[in-house]
């Protein structure tokens, strides 16, 4: 925790554990993190702690608040990320789909983490989207398609 409160904004902490920490994201988010973790091994991960900037960063903008739950009842296509792809396929395979779609159509992303860098890239065109961290290893990413 003392480690946590000398990251500035849009800085990171990384931990090697292992176990994913995943009681330390909800702990930190509430201090403006953002989290994500990588698997390196049976018992190997590096979780990664993104603290936002003053004017919401990654993923706290207005791109999160412009989605409601009953957005995720209907989108126009659906993107399937492996846990052994490497990046920068994940990132990759989701902008593709994306760039298939019509400006406000929605792509659902099933993931197996946070992919910080891809909403920070989602926030730099316009996109909207909300993020649903379903456990360990499961994360679900909506994105509406900016014009």
């Amino acid at each position: 925790m003392a480690a946590a409160k000398e990251v500035k904004p849009g800085k990171r902490l990384v931990l090697e554990v292992l176990f994913e920490p995943v009681p330390l994201y909800r702990v930190l988010a509430k201090q403006g993190f953002l989290a994500w973790c990588e698997k390196l091994g049976e018992r190997h991960y590096r979780a990664h702690f993104y603290r936002q900037g003053a004017e919401g960063g990654i993923g706290g903008g207005k791109g999160v608040a412009s989605l409601t739950e009953a957005d995720w009842e209907a989108y126009q296509a659906e993107v399937f990320i492996e846990e052994n792809l490497e990046p920068p396929l994940p990132m990759m395979r989701v902008l593709e789909a994306l760039a298939a779609l019509k400006p406000g159509e929605k792509l659902l992303v099933h993931h197996v983490r946070r992919p910080v860098h891809l909403l920070a890239r989602l926030e730099e065109e316009g996109h909207a989207y909300a993020l649903k961290d379903l456990g360990p290893g499961r994360v679900e990413l909506l994105i509406r398609k900016g014009g």
